[in-house]
């Protein structure tokens, strides 16, 4: 037998013995130890003590005690349990039919388009390092362009991503 499989036999023995020896004390212990989870005990200090207040149940719901002086019938407050009302929200209204320039519904395909356009974000172009036909083809032919070509993004005003800025910057083609 391998050195791994004496040691896994020999530590799966000591885990054994282990937990039995943990469980069957556990299950030992003196009556005094043990204790009832269900029931938390709490004790406040400094908290002056609140005279009870007298709660009646009635048919119609409950009634509650005034503070009445000492040796007196105390006053009620009569309380009726009422059913909630709970009102059934309005089903919803189906949108508008939108319509594009020509008058003709827009398809699922379109709403899918405008819903994207809507999270795009603008890019600011602009150009450098013009170049003449016969310079780009050459650029584009021999991959060793004439001229450094400077590809850079320029976030539209208002975006500041950080993966937007300049992640092509100083590459040529």
């Amino acid at each position: 037998m391998s050195a791994f499989g004496t040691f896994a036999i020999c530590l799966t023995t000591a885990y054994a013995l282990y937990y039995t020896v943990t469980i069957l004390l556990d299950l030992n212990k003196k009556g005094e130890e043990k204790t009832n989870d269900s029931v938390e005990t709490f004790e406040l200090k400094n908290v002056p003590d609140a005279p009870g207040k007298v709660v009646e149940e009635t048919e119609g719901g409950f009634r509650v005690a005034k503070e009445a002086a000492a040796g007196s019938q105390p006053a009620w407050d009569e309380t009726k349990i009422r059913p909630a009302v709970v009102e059934q929200p309005a089903p919803p209204e189906p949108p508008a039919p939108m319509f594009d320039a020509s008058g003709a519904p827009i398809t699922e395909g379109q709403k899918k388009i405008k819903a994207v356009e809507k999270e795009m974000v603008d890019v600011e172009t602009r150009m450098t390092g013009e170049m003449t036909e016969k310079m780009l083809n050459d650029a584009l032919i021999g991959q060793t362009p004439s001229v450094v070509i400077d590809r850079e993004v320029v976030p539209a005003q208002g975006s500041t991503s950080a993966e937007s800025e300049n992640h092509d910057k100083g590459k040529a083609i």
